[in-house]
């Protein structure tokens, strides 16, 4: 059953809390720190202006140019007020850093009361957790116990059984015997579990009473801190509001003592203060007078110089103008350069191409003739010799090759038109002068020349 005092929240439900608890302890830090810091700026600000204030008043003691004593008074009275001033400043710095250091005590405190519940609410729920895991644990071994006492009586039934069926020799008070004596283990056994029960009952419930102890002397000594802190608060404000009284009252003295001493001062300081003016007042006029001069010299110098300097840059836009035209046309005249030398360099390479592609189609055709021929002054040697046979046969092929060749070299030599063709060198051999004095113009000696050329 659930107790009375009971807590039950998720996991989820937890972290949310713990999340916007350490927001809202951050946002209150960093507002904290935020009205620190413009608390000490404040303060700065009014010993820097008070420091100017100060500064000021020196300069015009100085400008004033007071008699020594009274100089050495004056500064005699301003180094107390400074000592006074800096006393005071370096006394509200303790202060501060003491409510700085109490403050920040104050909010451990209050994080420590504020977590305080949840730890409570977590270690009342351990407890119960524990109770729980102790009660479930107690009844296993109960239930583990029951089981193996259910099995021992159905082993020992079944033994007796046995013993019925097929007889044995052991007597049964012996088993009579251990049978009682597991009872009494059983028995004993249960004893046991619901006293290890109570005790982990007892001491829950003593774990539970010193945490109660343990919080409600924590409230105790809080309470108890927060009174000590607030009569040291008293404490301190009131010998701050004495020593306050004691400063202004020592101030006021000061004060009046030090109009005293400035009323004495005061009428010689205005009386030279309406001389020096008067004598400012001179020199102002005079010097009024001079920067007029000065200005219509500078009026009249300004005028001449820009009448100067507009010629100059009207000279300079004129050049400007000259010289982007000349550079314009320099520009056009490289393009058409450019363009003109681009189409030469396009006609040349075709040409170089057309002659190359020539030369190689005439080399070609050389060698061809060239083996031709040969194969003819090979077939012209055997008709030469006085051992050649088949005369009649030889010369059909002769014919053959000279129509072969007149047909191939035809095309070749009409393509290649630089060069001087045939120099015909007819020779009138003793046979077949005909067929001889037609294939001799393609000759070894006329290819040779020819390639020479």
């Amino acid at each position: 059953m659930p107790l009375p005092f009971q807590i039950t929240f998720s996991k989820d439900h937890l972290e949310a809390c713990l999340l916007s608890l350490g927001c809202d302890v951050m946002a209150r830090e960093r507002s904290n720190f935020e009205s620190y810091s413009m608390c000490y700026e404040h303060l700065l600000e009014h010993a820097r202006q008070k420091l100017r204030q100060k500064e000021q008043e020196l300069g015009i003691m100085r400008r004033g140019q007071s008699p020594p004593e009274s100089s050495a008074g004056q500064v005699a009275e301003l180094s107390h007020n400074m000592i006074m001033e800096i006393t005071a400043l370096r006394a509200q710095l303790t202060d501060l850093e003491e409510e700085n250091l109490n403050l920040k005590k104050q909010i451990r405190k209050e994080v420590q009361e504020e977590y305080e519940a949840l730890v409570q609410a977590l270690f009342v729920t351990c407890l119960h957790i524990k109770e729980k895991l102790d009660e479930n644990q107690l009844n296993l071994i109960q239930k583990v116990c029951e089981l193996i006492g259910e099995v021992r009586t159905e082993g020992i039934d079944n033994m007796k059984d046995l013993k019925k069926k097929w007889g044995s020799a052991r007597p049964e008070e012996e088993m009579k015997e251990n049978a009682a004596e597991q009872e009494q283990l059983r028995v004993l056994e249960q004893n046991n579990s619901s006293l290890a029960a109570l005790v982990c009952k007892v001491r829950s419930l003593g774990h539970w009473r010193l945490a109660v102890q343990q919080a409600r002397f924590r409230g105790q000594l809080r309470r108890a801190e927060e009174e000590a802190m607030q009569s040291k608060k008293e404490c301190l404000s009131v010998k701050l509001m004495a020593e306050h009284e004691v400063t202004l009252f020592r101030q006021q003295l000061l004060a009046l003592r030090q109009a005293l001493a400035r009323a004495q001062a005061d009428n010689a300081r205005v009386c030279r203060q309406q001389e020096n003016q008067a004598q400012l007042l001179k020199e102002l006029e005079h010097r009024a007078t001079q920067e007029a001069r000065h200005r219509q010299q500078l009026d009249l110098m300004k005028s001449s110089s820009m009448e100067k300097l507009l010629e100059d840059v009207e000279q300079k836009e004129q050049h400007l103008q000259l010289l982007t035209e000349e550079a314009e046309r320099a520009s056009k005249l490289d393009q058409l350069q450019q363009k003109k030398i681009q189409r030469e360099l396009r006609q040349m390479r075709s040409r170089l191409a057309q002659e190359r592609s020539v030369k190689v189609d005439a080399f070609q055709r050389v060698k061809e003739l060239q083996s031709q021929l040969n194969d003819a002054e090979r077939l012209l040697d055997q008709v030469n010799s006085p051992g050649g046979k088949d005369t009649p046969t030889l010369y059909l092929h002769l014919l053959n090759t000279k129509k072969e060749m007149t047909m191939s070299s035809y095309p070749m030599w009409q393509k290649m038109s630089n060069f001087q063709l045939f120099k015909s060198k007819r020779i009138h051999p003793e046979s077949h002068s005909g067929l001889i004095g037609n294939i001799y113009p393609f000759s070894k000696f006329y290819f040779y020349e020819h390639l020479n050329e």
